[in-house]
């Protein structure tokens, strides 16, 4: 009695897996090839699994794409979440968002990459695909912006502006890095930014420092 359970089990685990694997190879190829080349055909090849399969968990490549980005951008703001909790110091937490910044780009395709490869060519996939980039960027940004707050306190000003231009770099350096493998003009790129950051954020520190120890500051 026990058998039709069991092999429901089996079946359940062999599809999530083979979903996993299909998400895992769709990645890769979004990051290495763009779009375009992010064929129906190019995912059986990588993934050994028919047509039918892709179809049946994403009812389309549309959809694929979709679950793709907002997984992604999940996964991003877990690790993100887990670097910054290394340190409560504002420009410590700060080296460790571009380090990961820059791990992503040396070790995996990342937030980055997709969210260059979905900009530059989301558009002409239609409104599921559009919507799932602007939630998935935008829960990013919320998450940068939050832990700024938690850092330097939710009076500091412009720190939505301050995640978009994380972001902004982020994607230069993704595009950069498609055409340079050896990723220096990536870290190029995100060594600016950290300069950029640290001058913004190391200066108002040192004016809110200077201003609360000053004779009559406000020290709260």
């Amino acid at each position: 009695m026990d058998q039709p359970k069991s092999r429901l089990r089996r079946s359940t685990a062999q599809g999530a897996l083979t979903r996993e694997r299909i998400l895992d190879s769709a990645r890769a190829l979004v990051a290495e090839r763009g779009l375009a080349g992010t064929t129906i055909g190019a995912l059986c090849e990588q993934t050994g699994v028919a047509p039918t399969a892709i179809y049946w968990h994403f009812g389309s490549k549309e959809g694929l794409l979709a679950e793709l980005f907002d997984q992604v951008s999940k996964t991003e703001v877990e690790q993100m979440e887990k670097r910054v909790a290394r340190s409560n110091d504002p420009l410590e937490r700060l080296e460790l968002v571009l380090s990961g910044l820059r791990e992503n780009l040396d070790h995996r395709p990342s937030f980055g990459q997709l969210l260059f490869a979905l900009s530059s060519e989301g558009p002409t996939l239609g409104f599921e695909i559009q919507g799932r980039l602007r939630e998935g960027r935008q829960r990013v940004l919320d998450r940068i912006v939050e832990h700024f707050q938690v850092a330097l306190g939710k009076d500091f000003p412009d720190l939505d502006l301050l995640a978009r231009l994380i972001l902004a770099f982020n994607h230069e350096a993704a595009l950069v890095s498609r055409s340079d493998p050896s990723g220096e003009e990536a870290a190029r790129v995100l060594d600016c930014l950290r300069r950029a950051l640290v001058l913004i954020v190391g200066g108002r520190v040192r004016e809110r420092t200077d201003t609360s120890s000053a004779p009559g500051g406000n020290s709260s």
